[in-house]
């Protein structure tokens, strides 16, 4: 299959490409359906031992193609299978918190001996190699996308770095472990054309999911028909705010600056306290949440989660008192909730009803512990790089790749 071209026409190729891209995506609204049903009847971790039972195979598949070449076995393409094999089974361990996103790895591997099959129709260089990966991390990206819009499915950029590694991963295996004898040659002007274009592409996608913000998503689902549910989704592609290292307590992360915090907390304080204490039952959180959104009203919005976070974990704490570690944890992450919305919220939170008893607040702080607190909440913010940042770095990478394909597209042939 793989020591010669594909004998198939290229129809049929790109054909099977489109299936298999088909299949990944119809999966995604039945994801959590298949995860609950797998869950109950063989356990969770199954997903786990899937891939490792799929990688492994894969690569005895691949050494016995080697020995049917009836030619002495190097040790090279060996380790480079082994690698490949190592790479994914060490993921699949690091994701054994969520063995079912190791799946990802099948689903892309095999796209990526697809794309490699369909592309070798056209281009026998080295370069077909790059082509696939970035070929397959496109598709995943529009993966994640459909996954955005999904109910019930998250955007996830970890996830997008998954989809593109697993078939980066495929076309190394195929590049310096099995070796097509019929790839070979200098770069070819239709590969060069096919890198550029694809990355190009793939940089603007990334671009645009970047800039695909709550406040953006609002606007154009206002304007948009159809979109108007987008306004209720859960899901984030991209928000940007702030990295705040506080030594008293932790980290926490929050949409505004410390002094925008501050200027709110004392400039609304009552209006905001009255907002808290008509929706200040737990239950009544989401709700809220709903009413005063992120993009819509920030500061309200993080100190509700803050407050149902810190009850949350008081109101579990009990339930593990036989397990003296655990029970600290639950009253610890109590105690630092409240540190944040004590210093930082102060005003507001000391006008409502949410004002945690003295005396309780007193005796969550004897469970404080040493180990350095970071607050989960609005923790999927974009800190390091402004949404301006990306932009700039993104036309650099477009602008590199348009003289690269300028240049080489002239000087090949």
């Amino acid at each position: 299959m793989l020591d010669a071209p594909p004998r198939e026409r290229e129809w049929v190729s790109w054909t099977m490409v489109g299936v298999w891209i088909l299949l990944i995506y119809v999966t995604i609204p039945l994801a959590r359906r298949i995860q609950y049903i797998v869950t109950e009847t063989i356990g969770r971790a199954a997903f786990g031992w899937f891939v490792v039972g799929a990688v492994s195979l894969a690569v005895l598949l691949a050494i016995g193609h080697l020995h049917l070449r009836k030619e002495r076995i190097s040790r090279r393409p060996l380790l480079w299978l082994i690698l490949v094999c190592g790479t994914f089974f060490f993921w699949t361990y690091e994701l054994r918190g969520a063995p079912e996103e190791s799946m990802h790895f099948v689903e892309y591997g095999v796209l990526g001996l697809l794309m490699f099959r369909a592309m070798t129709h056209r281009s026998r260089d080295s370069l077909v190699y790059v082509s696939a990966a970035l070929a397959g991390g496109l598709v995943g990206t529009l993966d994640e996308t459909i996954q955005w819009l999904t109910p019930g499915r998250l955007w996830d950029y970890r996830d997008l770095w998954i989809n593109f590694s697993a078939g980066a991963l495929a076309q190394l295996a195929l590049w310096r472990g099995i070796r097509p004898p019929y790839i070979h040659g200098p770069a070819e002007r239709l590969s060069v054309l096919r890198i550029t274009s694809l990355a190009s592409v793939q940089l603007v996608v990334l671009g645009l999911s970047l800039s695909n913000t709550p406040a953006r998503v609002e606007w154009y689902a206002e304007r948009i028909p159809g979109l108007q549910f987008l306004k209720s989704n859960e899901s984030v592609m991209a928000e940007y705010g702030y990295k705040h290292i506080d030594p008293e307590i932790g980290v926490f992360y929050s949409r505004l600056t410390i002094k925008d915090l501050m200027s709110q907390d004392s400039g609304r304080f009552r209006e905001a306290a009255d907002a808290l204490n008509a929706y200040s039952r737990e239950p009544q959180a989401k709700e809220f949440l709903k009413i005063y959104t992120a993009a819509g009203d920030p500061f309200l919005h993080e100190a509700r989660v803050h407050i149902y976070r810190r009850d949350k974990y008081r109101r579990v704490a009990p339930r593990h008192v036989d397990d003296p570690p655990l029970y600290t944890f639950h009253k610890n992450v109590a105690h630092r909730e409240n540190q944040i919305l004590e210093k930082h919220f102060r005003r507001t939170l000391e006008s409502s009803v949410l004002w945690m008893d003295r005396e309780y607040a007193e005796d969550l702080a004897t469970y404080e512990t040493d180990e350095k607190y970071v607050s989960p909440v609005s923790k999927h913010l974009l800190t390091r790089w402004s949404e301006t940042d990306y932009w700039t770095g993104i036309a650099i990478a477009l602008l590199v790749l348009l003289v690269v394909r300028i240049y080489y597209g002239r000087r090949l042939t």
